[in-house]
């Protein structure tokens, strides 16, 4: 989120204690402000009258100069600061001050545990999906060698039937039937091995 210069004016300008105790610096366009700051529960409130309309860094500039009796000079100071960072950053500019807590330099072995750690964690997935492959193609095999039985099952039973039966028809059948039997069979074996 790109924060904005503030470009309000104010005629009035000082410190103020929060309800808290806090110390904070106020601007305000009206003295009738006092009033409600006081039914708020502030205290110590002292708003200067400023000799013209001015935005809350002019008027922090102006309060440091006069230095007005009962104006917390070091609350305006850091006040000042702020508002200074936040028009740099509104103009795009670098305040030199990171936002968040302050990162920490990691020394080399740190970087080289990082680096061992996640290097682990893709063997451990390769592994993982090696694993996944080899199980697949075990049952396809397992597939594959039920339906061959099956089939030498039926080729035998119906080979025997034929067999029974022994006219010369029937032997040429059982004749091709053993024979395909006996190719499943061989099929099966060479792709076991």
């Amino acid at each position: 989120m790109a924060t904005k210069q503030d470009t309000r004016t104010f005629t009035f300008a000082g410190t103020c204690a929060d309800p808290s105790g806090t110390i904070k610096a106020r601007f305000t366009t009206s003295v009738s402000r006092t009033e409600r700051l006081t039914k708020q529960g502030f205290t110590d409130i002292n708003l200067v009258e400023l000799p013209e309309r001015m935005t809350k860094l002019a008027a922090i500039a102006y309060l440091l100069e006069t230095k007005p009796d009962g104006v917390d000079l070091d609350v305006l100071g850091v006040k000042e600061v702020a508002i200074t960072e936040q028009n740099a950053r509104a103009n795009g500019e670098s305040t030199g001050r990171k936002r968040g807590r302050p990162t920490k330099e990691k020394t080399d072995a740190e970087l080289e545990a990082e680096k061992a750690i996640a290097a682990e964690k893709i063997a451990k997935k390769l592994l993982r999906e090696t694993q996944r492959e080899e199980k697949a193609r075990e049952v396809a095999e397992r597939k594959a060698t039920r339906e061959a039985d099956r089939l030498t099952k039926v080729a035998e039973r119906e080979a025997t039937q034929a067999a029974k039966t022994k006219t010369p028809k029937n032997e040429t059948i059982v004749t091709t039937v053993v024979k395909a039997a006996k190719a499943s069979k061989a099929k099966k074996t060479a792709a076991t091995e």
